[in-house]
């Protein structure tokens, strides 16, 4: 068994005293466990465990270049293929002497070698190797520095010399891999052994300051610091910072060295660009700029995650000019769907005009949802129109997909991106802003229309913040002294002084101003209530006369408001501010809602500063108010009807719309019986609104 034993470890060599004696020791263990646990062993089954136990305790003098596996990446090959597991062989004195007895050995194995070790010669490869397997199992566990483990099973000379071992192995050393050889690996999650050298070795350099030294490293070993980033964790500088730094001293070259590596792990089937991040925030913008050109120019048809991420990080680090060249580009070629749905979302963005007026629906509500994630946002942050690009979001996606009360579960979802984008412009500085949203409302899905509709207005509020001016000292005194208004909020406290002065008179003077408002019959009593234009042409005609003094002009009945709506009254003052008011008989179908989807878009106008005027005429309870949706019992006078109107107000236009019901009912003596309901309605019915 001792020699089958022998041969095994020195690969046909006879053991040496030191492998023979700890050959001896290792059995001891294994035999002493055997009794204590009352475990029977076959001679099979004690040649494994004795062969595992060695490896425990043991350094394989492995020689770089000369063992045909040296510089595989295969995790298994450099353990004994055993097959009982249930050994833990980690209890009291067992533990203690596996520790003491690898102590002794590798001490006496590796102190006549401490010059070699320290000069990182080839010939010592297994023993940096089994030492930089240690130095990584504690930068991944930060349970204790890195060499204290191997300070354990060695002592502070050797642990020492293997630490300058690291860093000239990384020096000097040809670590028999190249940058497609690491991209092959990439692909299958796989690393060489040689990597974790190196790595302990660059981590060893830079936390002792000496960046010069290991400054005249092949590129390659950079890949390999970007790949094992690890090792330094949160520490700065990192193993990436440095290896950024190094490919960056030559851009050319080191940009070659990341192309050769991403193209080899994406040949070999890889679906990212690995380390992608670390160029992408390192201080190298124009490395990674420089490969992610040539990248883009010959590999256009990437995977959709690396596609994604090259174009994330292009979007930050490009002009609009250098993305859309790399675009056209793209386009030319053969793409799949994805690639292609992708590098159309970079040229909707660059230029949202043109290219809504330019691809079908479908392709443009492919191009807005290609992008997801980071990119996203990025691409908006590059776009030179953004509220253009916003106006194509909605009007191409709320048209066919209806709003989501938990679209925040999905963010790159159809009903998401519409919402942020109301959102936007909602609070864009843009002037027209308010205007693109309201053209919007019409062809969305309904679900989209109150969201819009609030959006207008807080556009309007915003507006209205950013131009407001604060009225000079003479304007305030000339207001005062009742002349023209200081601002749109005292043009609305002039005008409603005017109505509240008029309907004062309404039912007191001598001439029944209320009976103005009736059609008379041949005896010339009142008899059928005029149309709602009459009623606003009559209060215009009135309120010419009356407003003039303050400076403010009333409009003609034809004034149009933006967007070709009319308003049924508009006074405009000196300042060119626009007071709309919605004039409505008592009885018209819409005067519950009027205020909300009328009225509220005049007064969303850049020029009405928010502010609008709700004007009813009642003509008295012989005609009946619409029903409402809450049932309510309808109103009995003027002021019911009045106080009605003014609870169903939205809370978003209380304090900016004005509600004024002028009571021009007849008096009771002249009122005819009402009519029975079928009649009513039909009366009702016939009645312009």
């Amino acid at each position: 068994m001792a020699g089958a034993a022998g041969r095994n470890r020195s690969k046909g060599g006879v053991a040496g005293p030191a492998e023979l004696e700890a050959y001896v020791a290792s059995l001891y263990v294994i035999l002493g466990y055997s009794v204590k646990t009352n475990v029977p062993l076959g001679g099979q089954q004690i040649d494994v465990l004795v062969e595992r136990h060695l490896d425990r305790v043991q350094i394989q003098d492995q020689r770089i270049g000369q063992q045909p596996g040296c510089l595989r990446h295969d995790q298994h090959f450099w353990r004994v293929d055993e097959k009982p597991r249930h050994f833990a062989l980690r209890d009291g004195d067992e533990y203690q002497f596996e520790t003491e007895a690898a102590r002794a050995n590798n001490i006496a194995s590796l102190e006549p070698r401490l010059n070699a070790i320290a000069a990182g010669k080839e010939s010592e490869y297994g023993t940096l190797k089994w030492a930089s397997d240690r130095y990584r199992s504690a930068m991944i566990s930060r349970k204790e520095p890195p060499l204290a483990k191997i300070e354990h099973f060695t002592n502070a000379r050797i642990t020492s010399a293997i630490a300058e071992g690291f860093v000239q192995f990384a020096i000097h050393t040809d670590i028999k891999v190249n940058a497609e050889d690491l991209g092959k690996v990439e692909a299958t999650n796989g690393a060489y052994y040689q990597e974790y050298v190196v790595a302990a070795g660059l981590h060893q350099a830079l936390l002792a300051g000496r960046d010069e030294e290991i400054g005249n490293c092949p590129p390659v070993i950079a890949i390999v610091a970007l790949r094992q980033n690890y090792f330094s964790g949160e520490e700065k500088p990192s193993l990436a910072d440095w290896a950024v730094r190094r490919l960056a001293r030559d851009p050319e070259t080191g940009a070659e060295e990341i192309l050769r590596y991403w193209n080899a792990a994406l040949d070999a089937g890889d679906t990212d660009l690995d380390a992608i991040h670390h160029l992408s925030t390192s201080s190298e913008p124009s490395l990674i700029t420089l490969v992610l050109k040539m990248l883009l120019q010959k590999r256009p048809n990437l995977p959709r995650m690396a596609l994604r991420q090259a174009l994330t990080t292009s979007a930050r680090l490009m002009t609009g000019a250098e993305m859309d060249e790399l675009a056209q580009n793209a386009l030319a070629g053969d793409l799949d769907i994805s690639s292609r749905q992708l590098w159309e979302s970079v040229v909707l963005i660059l230029d949202p005009e043109t290219f809504d007026s330019s691809h079908t629906a479908e392709e443009i509500r492919a191009a807005l949802l290609a992008p997801d994630g980071d990119l996203v946002s990025r691409l908006h942050e590059i776009c030179p129109q953004p509220d253009q690009l916003d106006r194509v979001r909605i009007a191409a996606l709320a048209e066919v997909h209806p709003s989501e009360d938990r679209d925040w579960a999905r963010p790159d979802g159809p009903s998401r991106v519409i919402r942020a984008a109301i959102d936007r412009l909602s609070a864009s500085s843009g002037g027209d802003a308010g205007k693109v949203l309201k053209s919007l409302i019409v062809n969305s899905d309904p679900s989209w229309r109150p969201l819009l509709t609030h959006a207008v207005a807080e556009h309007a509020r915003l507006m209205r913040d950013n131009l407001f001016v604060a009225p000079s000292a003479a304007q305030l005194k000339a207001a005062l002294a009742g002349g023209p208004p200081a601002s749109p909020a005292d043009l609305v406290a002039v005008v409603r002084e005017e109505i509240e002065r008029y309907r004062s008179t309404l039912r007191t003077g001598s001439e029944m101003p209320w009976k103005r408002y009736w059609n008379p019959d041949h005896n010339g009593a009142a008899e059928k209530p005029q149309i709602e234009n009459e009623d606003r042409d009559r209060l215009l005609e009135l309120f010419k006369v009356r407003l003039e003094q303050y400076g403010v002009a009333a409009s003609l009945p034809e004034a149009r408001r933006g967007e070709n709506t009319r308003a049924d009254v508009l006074l405009l003052s000196h300042a060119g501010k626009n007071l709309p008011i919605e004039a409505k008989r008592h009885y018209n179908p819409e005067l519950w809602t009027a205020a909300e989807e009328q009225l509220a878009g005049y007064a969303a106008d850049e020029g009405a500063s928010g502010y609008g005027i709700y004007l009813v005429f009642w003509f008295g309870a012989e005609y009946r108010t619409p029903a409402r949706r809450d049932r309510m019992k309808p109103p009995g006078s003027a002021e019911e009807l009045e106080s009605m109107l003014r609870s169903n107000l939205l809370s978003t236009l209380e304090g900016k719309i004005s509600v004024i019901v002028l009571d021009v009912s007849r008096p009771e003596t002249m009122t005819e019986p009402k009519p029975s309901g079928n009649k009513q309605t039909k009366s009702n019915s016939s009645q312009p609104s």
